[in-house]
């Protein structure tokens, strides 16, 4: 959630000082959106989480 509104304070600063398209605007955040996401690692609990379904799947002989 705070991530989205960053990014629209961040279009909406741009779209005032400077003169850029809005679909160059629009490829910037989803570009810088991957990129971060990319970057972050996962949370302990989705770790915890495909742990144990790999433990589940190896219980059943799967």
């Amino acid at each position: 959630m705070y991530g989205w509104t960053s990014a629209r304070i961040s279009v909406s600063a741009a779209r005032q000082c400077l003169d850029i398209p809005d679909d160059v605007l629009t490829y910037a955040v989803t570009a810088l959106s991957a990129a971060i996401a990319y970057l972050v690692p996962p949370a302990a609990r989705d770790i915890i989480v495909r742990a144990d379904v790999v433990a589940r799947e190896i219980g059943q002989g799967a």
